[in-house]
């Protein structure tokens, strides 16, 4: 959405998402801070990997590189996992750049798995202590598909991340704290964000209207903000319909958009309210004191309008879909808005206008002189 229709990187999404059913991402396991020279916590960790590759998400098994160069010194010797050599010798493992069996199928002399234990390198963080490398941090990775359907990404994603909890705070795993390891992938950013939006397009939009309606109610009719309160609940009830019609996603787009409208959408009603309550036709019947509040300011609301739709109608004709999202909420927001201040709200006037009274200033300006 945030790249012209006509650039490479949209139609390679375009392509990729009526070609592809998922995509694979790679996934990490980061593991930090444990004694990785340790057997027994070598074996905590390929118990740990066993559990996460029983996740829906793990499209491609996290491979310990532990296990490999493990499995690749049974093969060789059995001195060479000592703790007190351990780290040397997986320094030296580490160094091999020629494709390397590191496991036999069982009963056969066949490999049931081949590495280059060189490409390990990029995933470990060393550091020096006492004149000796060790093993500081490492990231064991994996692939995990992500789906178009956002919800059922973000409920691989928690459930991946709840197996994880759930393993490190067994028992099994007394030496791999839970500030020890964490899964993660770049696309946990996007899917993150998607299962906050909500809750804070919800409390923005609670927030902005709570803040409006407190201004509003100094200086207009309680009658009126209670009315006012409905219109920017049923523009904002409007769009959400808008947005479900018009395939529009909840991101950060339609966030902005949505938390402007709440702004936008109140002037018009305000306006009318306003000069409702002022009416300077000396009349208190509620019908004439509308109208007179429609002909005083009527014209001017519907010219902000004209003139908000005026700034925005170029965005509709922009060959970005971000641009054309914009038009499309705040179009909605202005017809919307003019809808409400002078339809619904004079509408809404007439049944409970009565309970309004005018302004004391605006009586006071309507009473006939002394000397006329």
């Amino acid at each position: 959405d945030y790249f012209p229709d006509d650039s490479y990187y949209s139609a390679y999404l375009s392509d990729s998402q009526k070609l592809y059913e998922s995509l694979s991402s790679p996934t990490y396991l980061i593991l930090k801070d444990i004694a990785f020279d340790d057997p027994s916590v070598r074996i905590q960790i390929s118990q740990l990997i066993l559990a996460l590759n029983n996740d829906d998400i793990v499209f491609s098994p996290y491979q310990s590189m532990f296990q490999d160069y493990d499995n690749y010194a049974a093969l060789v010797t059995s001195n060479v996992t000592q703790n007190n050599t351990y780290f040397q010798e997986f320094e030296k493992f580490l160094q091999i750049t020629i494709p390397t069996c590191v496991k036999i199928v069982p009963s056969s002399t066949e490999c049931e798995r081949i590495i280059t234990p060189v490409d390990h390198m990029n995933n470990i963080v060393w550091s020096n202590e006492d004149g000796k490398n060790i093993v500081k941090v490492v990231r064991i990775p994996s692939k995990a598909p992500y789906t178009n359907v956002i919800f059922e990404t973000i409920a691989l994603m928690n459930n991946h991340r709840d197996t994880l909890k759930t393993e490190l705070e067994s028992k099994f795993l007394d030496k791999i704290g839970p500030d020890d390891a964490m899964v993660w992938a770049w696309g946990f950013l996007f899917t993150d964000r998607e299962e906050q939006m909500r809750r804070m397009i919800v409390q923005t939009i609670l927030y902005a209207a709570l803040a409006v309606l407190a201004v509003v109610s100094l200086f207009l009719h309680p009658l009126s903000v209670f009315i006012i309160a409905l219109s920017i609940a049923s523009i904002d009830g409007a769009l959400f319909i808008i947005m479900y019609l018009s395939e529009i996603p909840i991101d950060a787009t339609s966030f902005l958009c949505l938390t402007m409208s709440i702004g936008l959408s109140v002037d018009y009603a305000c306006h009318i309210a306003h000069a409702f309550e002022n009416s300077q036709g000396g009349s208190t019947i509620v019908i004439e004191r509308l109208r007179d509040a429609l002909a005083g300011v009527g014209k001017s609301v519907a010219k902000g309008g004209v003139s908000t739709f005026t700034g925005i109608c170029v965005l509709a004709f922009s060959n970005s879909n971000i641009f054309r999202t914009f038009f499309k909420l705040l179009f909605s927001t202005v017809i919307l808005g003019l809808s409400v201040g002078l339809v619904f709200f004079p509408a809404c006037i007439t049944l409970v206008g009565k309970w309004i009274k005018p302004t004391k200033l605006s009586i006071d300006n309507n009473v006939p002189s002394q000397d006329s």
